[in-house]
Protein backbone atom coordinates (compact mmCIF):
# COMPACT_ATOMS: atom_id res chain seq x y z
CA UNK A 1 0.00 0.00 0.00
CA UNK A 2 1.38 3.37 -1.03
CA UNK A 3 1.42 5.52 2.12
CA UNK A 4 3.21 8.46 0.51
CA UNK A 5 1.42 11.78 0.92
CA UNK A 6 -0.10 13.35 -2.14
CA UNK A 7 1.40 16.56 -0.82
CA UNK A 8 5.01 16.24 -1.93
CA UNK A 9 8.07 18.04 -3.24
CA UNK A 10 9.05 16.77 -6.66
CA UNK A 11 12.77 17.29 -7.25
CA UNK A 12 14.46 17.04 -10.63
CA UNK A 13 18.04 15.85 -10.17
CA UNK A 14 18.98 16.50 -13.78
CA UNK A 15 18.05 20.16 -13.26
CA UNK A 16 20.61 20.47 -10.43
CA UNK A 17 23.24 18.88 -12.67
CA UNK A 18 22.30 21.23 -15.50
CA UNK A 19 22.60 24.33 -13.30
CA UNK A 20 26.01 23.24 -11.97
CA UNK A 21 27.44 22.38 -15.36
CA UNK A 22 26.01 25.47 -17.05
CA UNK A 23 27.66 27.68 -14.43
CA UNK A 24 30.93 25.80 -14.81
CA UNK A 25 30.94 26.67 -18.50
CA UNK A 26 31.15 30.36 -17.56
CA UNK A 27 34.12 29.89 -15.19
CA UNK A 28 37.84 29.48 -15.73
CA UNK A 29 38.89 25.86 -15.45
CA UNK A 30 41.05 26.48 -12.37
CA UNK A 31 38.17 27.89 -10.28
CA UNK A 32 36.88 25.38 -7.75
CA UNK A 33 33.26 24.88 -6.75
CA UNK A 34 32.11 24.72 -3.15
CA UNK A 35 28.57 23.39 -3.41
CA UNK A 36 26.39 24.73 -0.59
CA UNK A 37 23.98 22.19 0.92
CA UNK A 38 23.12 23.93 4.19
CA UNK A 39 19.55 23.91 5.51
CA UNK A 40 18.85 20.44 4.13
CA UNK A 41 20.24 21.49 0.74
CA UNK A 42 17.79 24.39 0.61
CA UNK A 43 15.01 21.91 1.30
CA UNK A 44 16.05 19.42 -1.39
CA UNK A 45 17.59 16.87 1.07
CA UNK A 46 21.18 17.26 2.18
CA UNK A 47 22.23 13.62 1.75
CA UNK A 48 20.59 13.06 -1.63
CA UNK A 49 21.92 16.31 -3.09
CA UNK A 50 25.42 15.84 -1.65
CA UNK A 51 25.60 12.41 -3.26
CA UNK A 52 24.61 13.92 -6.60
CA UNK A 53 27.12 16.77 -6.33
CA UNK A 54 29.99 14.48 -5.38
CA UNK A 55 29.19 12.37 -8.43
CA UNK A 56 29.58 15.61 -10.41
CA UNK A 57 33.03 16.24 -8.91
CA UNK A 58 32.49 19.41 -6.92
CA UNK A 59 35.56 20.39 -4.94
CA UNK A 60 33.91 21.08 -1.59
CA UNK A 61 30.61 20.44 0.12
CA UNK A 62 29.80 23.51 2.21
CA UNK A 63 27.42 23.65 5.17
CA UNK A 64 26.53 26.18 7.85
CA UNK A 65 26.93 24.10 11.01
CA UNK A 66 29.15 21.37 12.38
CA UNK A 67 26.05 19.26 12.99
CA UNK A 68 25.29 19.31 9.26
CA UNK A 69 28.86 18.29 8.50
CA UNK A 70 28.75 15.43 11.00
CA UNK A 71 25.54 14.16 9.40
CA UNK A 72 27.31 14.10 6.04
CA UNK A 73 30.51 12.55 7.37
CA UNK A 74 28.50 9.54 8.54
CA UNK A 75 27.36 9.01 4.94
CA UNK A 76 30.40 10.20 2.99
CA UNK A 77 33.64 9.13 4.63
CA UNK A 78 36.00 10.92 2.24
CA UNK A 79 33.97 13.94 1.14
CA UNK A 80 35.68 17.34 1.51
CA UNK A 81 33.40 19.17 3.96
CA UNK A 82 33.57 22.85 4.91
CA UNK A 83 31.68 24.40 7.83
CA UNK A 84 31.17 28.06 6.91
CA UNK A 85 29.54 29.16 10.17
CA UNK A 86 30.43 29.44 13.84
CA UNK A 87 31.38 26.39 15.87
CA UNK A 88 31.73 26.73 19.66
CA UNK A 89 35.21 26.13 21.05
CA UNK A 90 34.22 22.94 22.87
CA UNK A 91 33.04 21.42 19.57
CA UNK A 92 36.10 22.26 17.49
CA UNK A 93 37.89 18.99 18.39
CA UNK A 94 35.08 17.06 16.66
CA UNK A 95 35.89 18.85 13.40
CA UNK A 96 39.49 17.71 13.69
CA UNK A 97 38.56 14.14 14.58
CA UNK A 98 36.21 13.86 11.60
CA UNK A 99 38.49 15.64 9.09
CA UNK A 100 36.01 18.49 8.64
CA UNK A 101 37.39 21.82 7.46
CA UNK A 102 36.32 24.53 9.88
CA UNK A 103 35.86 28.27 9.52
CA UNK A 104 37.66 30.21 12.24
CA UNK A 105 38.32 33.87 12.97
CA UNK A 106 40.65 33.91 15.99
CA UNK A 107 44.07 32.61 16.96
CA UNK A 108 42.52 30.89 19.98
CA UNK A 109 40.27 28.78 17.77
CA UNK A 110 43.23 27.74 15.66
CA UNK A 111 45.29 26.86 18.71
CA UNK A 112 42.53 24.61 20.04
CA UNK A 113 42.33 22.79 16.73
CA UNK A 114 46.11 22.51 16.41
CA UNK A 115 46.34 21.04 19.90
CA UNK A 116 43.75 18.41 19.02
CA UNK A 117 45.52 17.66 15.76
CA UNK A 118 48.82 17.02 17.53
CA UNK A 119 47.27 14.65 20.07
CA UNK A 120 45.45 12.67 17.37
CA UNK A 121 48.13 12.74 14.66
CA UNK A 122 45.76 14.48 12.28
CA UNK A 123 45.87 17.71 10.30
CA UNK A 124 43.32 20.36 11.19
CA UNK A 125 42.22 22.27 8.09
CA UNK A 126 40.72 25.74 8.44
CA UNK A 127 39.38 28.59 6.32
CA UNK A 128 39.76 32.00 7.95
CA UNK A 129 36.81 34.40 7.70
CA UNK A 130 37.43 38.08 7.11
CA UNK A 131 34.70 40.67 7.68
CA UNK A 132 34.85 43.19 4.85
CA UNK A 133 31.51 44.90 5.44
CA UNK A 134 28.82 42.27 5.82
CA UNK A 135 29.23 42.66 9.60
CA UNK A 136 28.33 39.12 10.50
CA UNK A 137 31.28 36.81 11.22
CA UNK A 138 34.99 37.27 10.69
CA UNK A 139 37.92 39.46 11.61
CA UNK A 140 36.81 43.08 11.67
CA UNK A 141 40.30 44.31 12.60
CA UNK A 142 42.38 43.48 9.53
CA UNK A 143 45.69 44.31 11.18
CA UNK A 144 44.84 41.83 13.91
CA UNK A 145 43.87 39.37 11.19
CA UNK A 146 47.26 39.83 9.53
CA UNK A 147 49.12 39.12 12.76
CA UNK A 148 46.97 36.19 13.86
CA UNK A 149 46.80 34.49 10.46
CA UNK A 150 50.59 34.73 10.28
CA UNK A 151 50.71 32.99 13.65
CA UNK A 152 48.12 30.43 12.58
CA UNK A 153 50.25 29.49 9.59
CA UNK A 154 53.09 28.55 11.95
CA UNK A 155 51.02 26.25 14.19
CA UNK A 156 52.02 22.62 14.01
CA UNK A 157 49.15 20.40 12.89
CA UNK A 158 47.09 23.28 11.46
CA UNK A 159 46.70 23.97 7.75
CA UNK A 160 45.33 27.37 6.78
CA UNK A 161 43.79 26.09 3.58
CA UNK A 162 41.47 29.01 2.84
CA UNK A 163 40.61 32.63 3.47
CA UNK A 164 37.29 34.18 2.51
CA UNK A 165 34.71 36.88 2.95
CA UNK A 166 31.07 37.47 1.96
CA UNK A 167 29.75 40.21 -0.29
CA UNK A 168 26.88 42.33 1.01
CA UNK A 169 25.78 42.91 -2.61
CA UNK A 170 24.73 46.42 -1.73
CA UNK A 171 26.24 48.13 -4.78
CA UNK A 172 28.97 47.61 -7.34
CA UNK A 173 31.09 50.18 -5.51
CA UNK A 174 30.73 48.64 -2.05
CA UNK A 175 31.27 45.14 -3.44
CA UNK A 176 34.50 46.32 -5.05
CA UNK A 177 35.66 47.79 -1.73
CA UNK A 178 34.97 44.47 -0.01
CA UNK A 179 36.85 42.53 -2.67
CA UNK A 180 39.76 44.94 -2.42
CA UNK A 181 39.95 44.52 1.36
CA UNK A 182 40.26 40.77 0.97
CA UNK A 183 42.88 40.96 -1.78
CA UNK A 184 44.86 43.59 0.17
CA UNK A 185 45.11 41.27 3.16
CA UNK A 186 46.01 38.33 0.94
CA UNK A 187 48.85 40.41 -0.56
CA UNK A 188 50.14 41.40 2.88
CA UNK A 189 50.11 37.77 3.97
CA UNK A 190 52.00 36.78 0.83
CA UNK A 191 54.65 39.40 1.64
CA UNK A 192 55.14 37.53 4.92
CA UNK A 193 55.45 34.23 3.12
CA UNK A 194 51.93 33.06 3.95
CA UNK A 195 50.34 31.65 0.80
CA UNK A 196 46.75 30.45 1.16
CA UNK A 197 45.54 28.22 -1.68
CA UNK A 198 41.77 28.74 -1.50
CA UNK A 199 40.67 32.37 -1.60
CA UNK A 200 36.96 33.03 -2.13
CA UNK A 201 34.35 35.76 -1.81
CA UNK A 202 31.56 34.89 -4.27
CA UNK A 203 28.27 33.23 -3.47
CA UNK A 204 25.89 32.40 -6.32
CA UNK A 205 24.98 36.02 -7.00
CA UNK A 206 28.57 37.21 -6.75
CA UNK A 207 29.76 34.44 -9.03
CA UNK A 208 27.25 35.48 -11.71
CA UNK A 209 27.68 39.24 -11.31
CA UNK A 210 31.45 39.39 -10.89
CA UNK A 211 33.42 36.77 -12.85
CA UNK A 212 36.59 38.73 -12.05
CA UNK A 213 36.00 38.02 -8.34
CA UNK A 214 36.03 34.24 -8.71
CA UNK A 215 39.54 33.95 -7.23
CA UNK A 216 40.29 30.27 -6.43
CA UNK A 217 36.78 29.10 -5.56
CA UNK A 218 33.12 30.12 -5.68
CA UNK A 219 30.37 29.05 -3.29
CA UNK A 220 27.30 28.00 -5.27
CA UNK A 221 24.08 27.67 -3.31
CA UNK A 222 20.71 28.87 -4.63
CA UNK A 223 21.99 28.76 -8.20
CA UNK A 224 22.35 24.98 -7.99
CA UNK A 225 18.66 24.69 -7.19
CA UNK A 226 17.62 26.95 -10.04
CA UNK A 227 17.58 30.48 -8.65
CA UNK A 228 19.65 33.64 -8.91
CA UNK A 229 18.48 37.23 -8.52
CA UNK A 230 20.91 38.40 -11.21
CA UNK A 231 20.51 37.58 -14.92
CA UNK A 232 22.50 34.56 -16.05
CA UNK A 233 23.89 33.88 -19.51
CA UNK A 234 22.29 30.43 -19.40
CA UNK A 235 18.92 28.99 -18.50
CA UNK A 236 18.44 28.14 -14.85
CA UNK A 237 16.14 25.20 -14.21
CA UNK A 238 14.34 25.22 -10.82
CA UNK A 239 14.74 21.80 -9.25
CA UNK A 240 11.69 21.67 -6.94
CA UNK A 241 7.95 21.66 -7.52
CA UNK A 242 5.67 21.67 -4.47
CA UNK A 243 2.35 20.03 -5.25
CA UNK A 244 -0.72 18.51 -3.65
CA UNK A 245 -4.24 17.43 -4.63
CA UNK A 246 -7.73 18.77 -3.93
CA UNK A 247 -9.28 16.98 -0.94
CA UNK A 248 -12.79 18.50 -0.99
CA UNK A 249 -14.95 20.88 -3.05
CA UNK A 250 -18.04 22.63 -1.67
CA UNK A 251 -20.26 25.62 -2.39
CA UNK A 252 -20.87 28.31 0.23
CA UNK A 253 -23.53 31.00 0.19
CA UNK A 254 -23.08 34.73 0.02
CA UNK A 255 -22.08 36.09 3.42
CA UNK A 256 -20.43 32.88 4.64
CA UNK A 257 -16.85 33.10 5.83
CA UNK A 258 -13.90 30.76 5.42
CA UNK A 259 -11.17 29.82 7.92
CA UNK A 260 -10.11 31.59 11.12
CA UNK A 261 -11.72 34.96 11.90
CA UNK A 262 -13.60 34.80 8.61
CA UNK A 263 -11.11 37.18 7.02
CA UNK A 264 -12.52 35.93 3.74
CA UNK A 265 -16.28 36.27 3.27
CA UNK A 266 -18.10 35.24 0.11
CA UNK A 267 -19.91 38.05 -1.72
CA UNK A 268 -21.87 35.56 -3.85
CA UNK A 269 -22.30 31.78 -4.02
CA UNK A 270 -18.70 30.54 -4.12
CA UNK A 271 -16.93 27.24 -4.84
CA UNK A 272 -14.32 26.41 -2.22
CA UNK A 273 -11.62 23.76 -2.70
CA UNK A 274 -9.76 22.44 0.34
CA UNK A 275 -6.14 21.33 0.05
CA UNK A 276 -4.28 18.96 2.43
CA UNK A 277 -1.33 21.32 2.85
CA UNK A 278 -0.82 24.08 5.40
CA UNK A 279 1.79 26.38 6.82
CA UNK A 280 3.35 23.49 8.77
CA UNK A 281 4.30 22.04 5.38
CA UNK A 282 6.02 25.18 4.17
CA UNK A 283 3.79 27.77 2.44
CA UNK A 284 3.64 30.87 4.67
CA UNK A 285 0.42 31.78 6.42
CA UNK A 286 0.48 35.26 4.89
CA UNK A 287 0.40 33.85 1.35
CA UNK A 288 -3.39 34.16 1.38
CA UNK A 289 -3.47 37.92 0.92
CA UNK A 290 -2.17 37.98 -2.64
CA UNK A 291 -1.13 34.38 -3.24
CA UNK A 292 -2.31 32.08 -5.96
CA UNK A 293 -1.85 28.43 -6.88
CA UNK A 294 -2.30 26.42 -10.06
CA UNK A 295 -5.28 24.04 -10.19
CA UNK A 296 -5.23 21.97 -13.36
CA UNK A 297 -3.21 24.75 -14.94
CA UNK A 298 -5.59 27.51 -13.86
CA UNK A 299 -4.70 30.13 -11.28
CA UNK A 300 -6.84 30.24 -8.15
CA UNK A 301 -6.64 32.53 -5.13
CA UNK A 302 -6.65 31.56 -1.48
CA UNK A 303 -9.89 31.86 0.43
CA UNK A 304 -9.07 32.86 3.99
CA UNK A 305 -6.13 32.13 6.23
CA UNK A 306 -4.18 28.93 5.57
CA UNK A 307 -4.37 26.59 8.56
CA UNK A 308 -1.51 24.55 9.97
CA UNK A 309 -2.41 21.50 7.88
CA UNK A 310 -4.91 22.66 5.26
CA UNK A 311 -5.84 25.66 3.17
CA UNK A 312 -8.77 26.72 1.04
CA UNK A 313 -9.11 28.18 -2.45
CA UNK A 314 -11.78 30.15 -4.27
CA UNK A 315 -12.31 28.04 -7.40
CA UNK A 316 -15.55 29.64 -8.56
CA UNK A 317 -15.96 29.21 -12.30
CA UNK A 318 -13.27 26.56 -12.53
CA UNK A 319 -13.85 22.88 -13.26
CA UNK A 320 -12.31 21.41 -10.11
CA UNK A 321 -12.82 18.02 -8.48
CA UNK A 322 -11.35 15.96 -5.65
CA UNK A 323 -7.99 14.54 -6.72
CA UNK A 324 -7.10 17.34 -9.12
CA UNK A 325 -3.46 18.35 -9.00
CA UNK A 326 -2.49 21.66 -7.40
CA UNK A 327 0.93 23.30 -7.78
CA UNK A 328 2.01 25.62 -4.95
CA UNK A 329 5.17 26.57 -6.83
CA UNK A 330 7.28 25.12 -9.60
CA UNK A 331 6.64 23.50 -12.96
CA UNK A 332 4.81 20.38 -14.12
CA UNK A 333 4.87 19.87 -17.87
CA UNK A 334 3.83 23.15 -19.47
CA UNK A 335 2.24 24.41 -16.23
CA UNK A 336 4.32 26.77 -14.10
CA UNK A 337 3.86 28.97 -11.07
CA UNK A 338 7.27 30.55 -10.46
CA UNK A 339 8.61 30.55 -6.91
CA UNK A 340 9.53 34.16 -7.53
CA UNK A 341 5.82 35.00 -7.73
CA UNK A 342 5.13 33.35 -4.39
CA UNK A 343 8.08 35.12 -2.77
CA UNK A 344 6.69 38.50 -3.90
CA UNK A 345 3.21 37.69 -2.60
CA UNK A 346 4.67 36.68 0.77
CA UNK A 347 7.18 39.52 1.06
CA UNK A 348 10.17 37.22 1.40
CA UNK A 349 12.87 35.61 -0.74
CA UNK A 350 13.00 32.34 -2.62
CA UNK A 351 15.55 30.71 -0.31
CA UNK A 352 13.30 31.09 2.71
CA UNK A 353 10.40 29.45 0.91
CA UNK A 354 12.54 26.52 -0.24
CA UNK A 355 13.95 25.89 3.22
CA UNK A 356 10.50 26.14 4.80
CA UNK A 357 9.34 22.94 3.07
CA UNK A 358 9.04 20.76 6.15
CA UNK A 359 10.20 17.21 6.90
CA UNK A 360 6.67 15.87 6.74
CA UNK A 361 6.59 16.63 3.01
CA UNK A 362 8.08 13.64 1.14
CA UNK A 363 10.69 14.34 -1.51
CA UNK A 364 10.16 12.47 -4.78
CA UNK A 365 13.19 12.45 -7.10
CA UNK A 366 13.03 12.45 -10.89
CA UNK A 367 15.64 11.96 -13.55
CA UNK A 368 14.64 12.43 -17.19
CA UNK A 369 10.99 12.43 -16.17
CA UNK A 370 11.14 9.13 -14.27
CA UNK A 371 10.92 8.66 -10.49
CA UNK A 372 14.26 7.30 -9.27
CA UNK A 373 14.00 7.68 -5.49
CA UNK A 374 11.82 8.85 -2.61
CA UNK A 375 12.83 10.35 0.73
CA UNK A 376 10.07 10.22 3.34
CA UNK A 377 11.37 11.56 6.65
CA UNK A 378 8.37 10.22 8.56
CA UNK A 379 8.64 6.70 7.19
CA UNK A 380 8.86 4.24 10.08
Amino acid sequence: MDMLRKTRAEIYLDHIEHNLNAMRQTMDKHVKVAAVVKANAYGHDIVKVTDLLLQNNVDYIAVATLQEAVQLRKKFAQAPLLVMGYTPDDQLPFAVDLSITQTIFSLQQGELMAQRAKTTAKTAKVHVKLDTGFNRLGYQDHQLALEEITALADLEGLEVEGIFSHLALNSVESDEKQFQQLTDLVAKLANRGVEIPNKHICDSIGAVAYPHYHMDMVRLGALLYGYCSRPTSFELKPAMTLRTEVSMVKTIDSGQGVSYSHLYTASAPTSIATLPIGYADGPPRNSWREGQVLVKGQRAKYAGLPCMDQCMLDVTGLDVAVGDEVILFGRKGDQELPLNDLSKWCGTNKNELLTRVSPRVPRVYYRNGTIVDVVDYLES
